[in-house]
């Protein structure tokens, strides 16, 4: 009996620990990807009219909610050892209330978004203009309505029995449940009409061609529906084996008295709940693996809308509180050196990755020419990327408010590895060592590259990509040596509020470095349009030649009229127009 007991009892503690770190995976990779796609899908202009689109930024808040859902049940799983839905009615009941709410809403927005590309994509003309983008925010207010007096009532029926902890106990809602919630409402209806509309629409879209459509809506149609129908296909697996348990486990619950079996139970649930939440993490990684636009897209919008919001952030608050308030906010100070530290770790390997691949790819041995690939090139930028957001992270959790210093290391352990290890070797010396060395090899390569049986036109590629890398990390020594000595310094010896004089000329002098150091995160650009005539002559060409006629299309041809097959032809040919985001 005793050894009986002691097995259940290592099953519970191991079903509890596998419920808390996949918990914290899930909400860690579903706040980032949940949080990018309503990002994306609210900033561009493109898919602010496009009702798909709409579909699947509600269903990204929904499931952005229900992931602060799930970490309450994570962190009281670790205090409690259970989600503590057994402890207290109230509880029991707005958990299964918010949570149902949120599951029903994501389920149906998917089977919503796979309605709308089915009607979006339809050859007939009136099935086309059925679905607007004011009628699916009807629908889509009507149904969350719906899903949140649907989940209320349900919820209500829950409540806590001594030896089955919180259930059911209504048995016309287990009725309910069994035979309609989880087999049809939350089973197979979504299911078959997500997989019909999806598998209709992706159909449609590929005879699209046939018909007189605009290149621009062509191509956005394709990979809406390409989208739709892998985040379906995902959806139908990940669904299907909680529904099943959900059935089984509401007919049929276990007692706390059976010790074995509540175990087996539980770690049955753990897992088939693990299978399901991914449901509710996974589109952004869907989309960003399958479509090679919305990657595009997703950089767009990073690089060029929140980067550029970023640094007009800190200078609005430089400005109203003549600094960057960093020492008014301990989440804004830990914030700021993260995703600060992150780019500028990012930028300065990128420098050093480039002088590396350009000293591979001149090199007169051939062996060592092949083993530079940009398949190998992706992989190495996304590990050191993914280096590099776990280190600022790491780095970035040591700076507390002092109230004297402002936001500085409070750890004497990080301080030392700022002092002797980041400053002077991984943001230091390290990058400039390797980015001069191998910029300096490649030059010499590159001069003698004359002499090896090369086309004319890869040779004067690598003789223009040697000299524009040699002259940016010439210009990244230069204006990194003299923040990085001063980081090093203050770190060390910061300067309390307290001895004003001290205080002033410290921000005089970081801001003087400061503005050197950001000099090398905006001058690449005018580096290489300086010392390469014919990077020149490119830039003439994408301005003149793709940017001015794709204005002169915007310009003269935006309207709203069909136009005959030929005339599309020749837009094709002459633009791309968004999918180069």
């Amino acid at each position: 009996m005793s050894s009986s007991s002691s097995v259940s009892d290592g099953i519970l503690k191991f079903a509890t620990q596998y419920s808390l770190y996949t918990g914290y995976i899930m909400f860690s990779f579903g706040v980032i990807g949940n949080g990018l796609n309503i990002l994306v899908f609210t900033q561009l202009k493109l898919f602010r009219t496009n009702r798909c689109a709409f579909y699947i930024t509600i269903e990204s808040i929904s499931n952005f909610i229900y992931q602060f859902v799930s970490i309450s049940l994570t962190i009281l799983t670790s205090i409690y050892g259970d989600d503590a839905a057994g402890r207290s009615a109230i509880w029991c009941k707005f958990r299964y209330i918010l949570s149902q709410m949120c599951v029903v809403t994501t389920i149906y927005m998917i089977c919503f978004s796979a309605v709308d590309q089915f009607f979006s994509t339809n050859y007939r003309y009136n099935l086309r203009q059925m679905c607007t983008l004011k009628l699916g925010r009807y629908f889509t207010f009507i149904f969350i309505c719906f899903a949140i007096i649907h989940s209320i009532v349900l919820g209500s029926s829950y409540n806590v029995q001594p030896t089955l902890g919180c259930v059911i106990s209504d048995h016309t809602w287990i009725q309910y449940s069994t035979f309609f919630f989880y087999p049809i409402l939350t089973g197979f209806l979504p299911i078959i009409i997500a997989s019909s509309f999806s598998i209709l629409a992706y159909h449609n879209v590929r005879h699209i061609v046939r018909r007189q459509l605009p290149i621009v809506r062509r191509k956005l149609e394709k990979q809406m529906t390409a989208m739709v129908l892998m985040r379906v296909v995902v959806y139908v697996c990940l669904t299907s084996p909680y529904s099943a348990y959900r059935i089984y486990v509401t007919n049929y619950p276990t007692s706390r008295s059976m010790p074995m079996e509540y175990a087996i139970g539980r770690l049955i649930q753990a897992i088939f709940l693990s299978i399901t939440m991914i449901n509710y993490m996974i589109s952004f990684y869907i989309f960003i693996t399958f479509s090679s636009r919305f990657r595009r897209q997703v950089k767009f919008v990073l690089v060029k809308t929140c980067w550029q919001r970023w640094t007009y952030c800190l200078t609005i608050l430089t400005s109203i509180y003549g600094d960057d308030a960093t020492g008014r906010s301990a989440i804004w100070c830990k914030f700021r050196y993260i995703l600060s530290q992150m780019c500028v770790v990012t930028t300065v390997y990128m420098i050093c990755f480039s002088a590396v691949d350009q000293f591979f790819s001149t090199n007169h041995r051939y062996n060592l020419r092949q083993m530079c690939t940009l398949k190998l090139g992706r992989y190495f930028a996304f590990i050191f990327i993914c280096f590099a957001i776990i280190h600022s992270i790491l780095l970035g959790s040591s700076y507390n408010v002092q109230p004297t210093l402002g936001c500085v290391i409070s750890d004497h352990t990080w301080i030392q590895y700022s002092t002797f290890f980041f400053y002077p070797i991984l943001t230091g010396f390290l990058p400039i060592i390797i980015a001069s060395l191998f910029s300096i090899l490649a030059y010499h390569n590159v001069r003698h590259i004359v002499r090896r049986q090369l086309p004319i036109v890869r040779r004067k590629l690598e003789k223009q990509m040697t000299a524009m890398v040699l002259m940016r990390v010439v210009v990244y020594v230069c204006v990194s040596t003299p923040y990085s000595a001063y980081r090093i310094y203050v770190t060390n010896y910061p300067t309390s509020r307290s001895m004003p004089m001290q205080y002033a000329i410290g921000r005089l002098i970081q801001a003087i470095f400061l503005s050197i150091t950001m000099i090398n995160y905006m001058i690449s650009f005018y580096i290489f349009i300086t010392f390469s005539s014919r990077f020149r002559r490119q830039v003439k060409f994408v301005l003149v030649k793709t940017c001015w006629q794709r204005w002169k299309y915007w310009c003269c041809f935006r309207n709203n009229r069909i136009e005959p097959d030929n005339n599309i032809e020749i837009h094709n040919i002459q633009i791309e127009s968004d999918e180069n985001i």
